[in-house]
């Protein structure tokens, strides 16, 4: 928001970007956003974050949804590239072209410890990614 014309006012705005690169995150792993800083899955959800966030932080992100594997709320509806069944989707993306891949995603998430136990990224797989096309 801009202040007025006065001399020497300052202002502020947020601006994205082009060459927004979006990707899903899929797991098996309780990672709800709950709000309370002591609640495990928020911790999870957290860690998860600040392990995404170390080549860039994400510009938009969602709370991740929980799929109960009924029905339709199971993964492989939502694009899971292997997993099935229930879990949570968490979308995020970078306005830095090239920041992440898949490959470091993976790379750099696997054997990473959470409460609720290891990220396996690349064997018995409970974590794993998709990539959408450049906004």
């Amino acid at each position: 928001m801009v202040a007025g014309n006065r001399s020497g006012a300052m202002g502020s705005s947020e601006t994205l970007s082009g060459n927004i690169e979006f990707y899903t995150l899929f797991t098996s792993m309780d990672i709800t956003r709950t709000g309370d800083f002591a609640d495990i899955s928020q911790k999870d959800f957290e860690s998860v974050v600040q392990v995404i966030g170390l080549r860039a932080q994400p510009v938009v992100m969602n709370e991740p949804v929980a799929l109960s594997g009924v029905g339709a709320n199971v993964l492989e509806n939502y694009g899971a590239p292997s997993m099935t069944g229930a879990g949570w989707i968490f979308k995020f993306a970078f306005e830095r072209e090239g920041v992440h891949t898949i490959d470091t995603l993976k790379d750099e998430l696997d054997g990473i410890v959470l409460n609720s136990g290891t990220i396996d990224t690349k064997s018995s797989v409970n974590m794993e990614f998709t990539k959408q096309d450049l906004l």
